[in-house]
């Protein structure tokens, strides 16, 4: 296999799905890996992998002023300290948290999470069914081996139990929902991986100033390197 044939494009993406009194905050770091591509259409879709590299889940109630500190720090680390985007979940009380980020000098990108079928845009802001975040994040995962998680992440067993806890449901409205079982009052995580997955598979390419800059890795002794990373998770603290 050529050098040329090895070469990768690595960028990354922020997810932090705000949490209420009784729900915790979850912030992900998505790791997205594609072909290096001189085409002016760029790479497809289907050529892009993900792994997760960052999970974080603060006690519940913690205040959103420390959840913004820790937004802030790692926001400000190498290498998602250059134009990476943050996707933040502005459902209900996340608005006013948004703006908070704002004035932290960040630029968050606001989604609110709707219950019903079409996607709005605004300025830096987007509403979008959580069905299609759910199903666009399981897809990944069950599409050999797109979408990876690290086992050393601490939180890595409670992302997979949210996942699999997860279940179709009609609505009396005759829409398809997806919702955490009964026994699962918790979705956090994967929400926080979902919101930037949806955005770096959907948006991304249209929005060429909030993408971060590209870094290859140029030969096969890096892309060892890389796939050893791939077990051990990133940005531990």
């Amino acid at each position: 296999m050529s050098a040329s044939q090895n070469k990768l494009v690595s960028e990354f993406f922020v997810g932090v799905d705000l949490g209420k009194s009784q729900d915790y905050t979850a912030i992900s770091v998505i790791e997205e890996l594609s072909p290096e591509t001189s085409s002016i259409d760029g790479v497809d879709r289907k050529d892009r992998n993900y792994q997760v590299r960052y999970l974080n889940r603060p006690p519940l109630k913690t205040s959103y002023i420390t959840i913004g500190s820790i937004i802030a720090e790692l926001m400000n680390r190498p290498p998602l300290s250059i134009n990476t985007p943050l996707i933040v979940d502005a459902t209900g009380i996340g608005s006013p948290v948004v703006d908070m980020l704002r004035d932290l000098g960040l630029r968050p990108v606001a989604v609110t999470i709707t219950g019903g079928n079409d996607i709005g845009r605004g300025a830096m802001s987007y509403s979008v069914p959580k069905i299609h975040l759910i199903t666009n994040l399981q897809i990944l995962f069950e599409s050999n081996g797109r979408l990876k998680i690290a086992s050393k992440l601490p939180l890595s067993p409670v992302f997979l139990s949210e996942l699999s806890n997860y279940r179709f449901k009609i609505t009396p409205q005759a829409h398809l929902t997806f919702d955490p079982r009964a026994d699962s009052i918790h979705d956090d995580l994967i929400l926080s991986v979902a919101l930037p997955l949806w955005y770096a598979q959907y948006i991304g390419d249209l929005a060429f100033s909030w993408r971060p800059l590209r870094a290859s890795w140029e030969d096969e002794e890096k892309r060892e390197d890389e796939e050893k990373r791939e077990d051990e998770g990133f940005f531990q603290f």
